[in-house]
């Protein structure tokens, strides 16, 4: 539990004890079990008239253990299989990837950060439950310049590289199927057309001019099989895709992981609730707007908050949409809600299910999306 003493604060546990010194500026909660630190030092430079400048540092608890020390990292990401130090607190640029013990995972900071990306990478990062794939973005001559690594759960380590340092990366999504991803870059050898492929038990990067007639009929017939199970006429005139499914409490998309495989998509001006090949049509009231967790998402598994006339209600696929809160706010699984009452504005939460799991009775509540 946080603690103040005068100007500094440490972390007590539930008997009262104190298990870290008072020795920090700022001490926040961020999910059960771990806490992050901020501590302010004051340099002087005696070369510009002692100059007197504030430099900042963060560090992270897991309980009273330190796993991360001063480092410039302004956000932590604690997911179920790494953490990510980040340098902008609401998504993974100018990070480092950690593994759970606190180690650094990468040799230096990346320019950012993603994860079983399946706008680049397809369906690849639901195929393995063992290992998240890592796509690190970086900028050089203003070209995008890409590497990726297969992070091994048990191992808390990078396993292999299938990408390093690619510039111009590009994805093909016309080579996306249910076990391979296309993409295309240039590196100090020239172009490269690639495809990433899961077999086996093992992610392998094949030259697309190099594969046999054999496993080339074999990848156009894994894309046919997906295209069967989830025929195009589902959503609209394009090929349906999964989602991609990312870390649960972790870096990432609008995504927030759920216990099945039904979500939310918006085609066009239409939202549809899709659950095993099928798809039912939510009617949006006239003026209604649809609120996803990022802004430019199309889809999300967790229902969606919608706004009509400055009064908010969430998409529930059994339900009419209906607009019972004055304020409505996304929180990990949940939602953080609020009620106009004569005494002012009163909070509780919501569960993704639309259930009230904490009363309306608190003046304010504040919450992280991330937890």
């Amino acid at each position: 539990i946080p603690y103040r003493n005068g100007d500094k604060f440490g972390l007590a546990n539930e008997k009262g004890q104190l298990v870290v010194p008072d020795r920090h500026d700022e001490i926040e909660y961020l999910k059960p079990g771990y806490f992050q630190y901020l501590n302010k030092t004051i340099r002087k430079d005696s070369s510009r008239g002692y100059r007197e400048w504030e430099v900042k540092t963060y560090g992270l608890y897991k309980s009273n253990k330190l796993l991360i020390a001063d480092v410039p990292f302004e956000r932590f990401f604690v997911g179920k299989h790494f953490i990510v130090g980040s340098q902008n607190p609401y998504r993974p640029e100018k990070c480092m990837l950690y593994n759970l013990a606190g180690k650094p995972v990468l040799s230096s900071i990346a320019g950012a950060l993603y994860f079983d990306d399946g706008r680049d990478l397809g369906e690849l990062g639901n195929l393995d439950p063992n290992v998240t794939l890592v796509s690190i973005f970086e900028r050089h001559d203003r070209s995008n310049t890409v590497s990726i690594a297969v992070y091994d759960h048990k191992k808390q380590a990078i396993a292999y590289w299938l990408v390093k340092d690619a510039q111009n990366f590009k994805a093909d999504e016309r080579m996306f199927g249910a076990t391979h991803a296309g993409f295309s870059y240039h590196d100090e050898k020239g172009y490269h057309q690639k495809i990433i492929r899961y077999k086996n038990g093992r992610f392998e990067v094949l030259d697309r001019n190099k594969i046999s007639a054999k496993t080339m009929d074999s990848l156009n017939k894994a894309r046919s099989n997906r295209a069967d199970k989830w025929p195009g006429d589902i959503i609209g005139e394009t090929d349906f895709e999964m989602p991609p499914v990312v870390e649960e409490g972790g870096p990432g998309y609008s995504n927030i992981k759920t216990d099945d495989n039904s979500f939310y998509q918006l085609y066009k001006d239409s939202l549809f609730f899709i659950k095993t090949g099928t798809r039912k049509h939510i009617e949006k009231p006239v003026g209604s707007s649809f609120v996803f967790l990022t802004g430019n998402a199309t889809y999300q598994q967790l229902p969606i908050i919608v706004k009509q006339n400055g009064k908010y209600g969430i998409t529930l696929s059994n339900e009419s949409l209906q607009f019972p809160y004055d304020s409505l706010l996304y929180f990990g699984m949940h939602f953080i809600a609020g009620k106009k009452t004569t005494g002012g504005y009163k909070f509780g939460i919501l569960d993704r299910f639309g259930k009230e799991t904490v009363p309306f009775e608190y003046d304010s509540i504040i919450g992280d999306a991330w937890e």
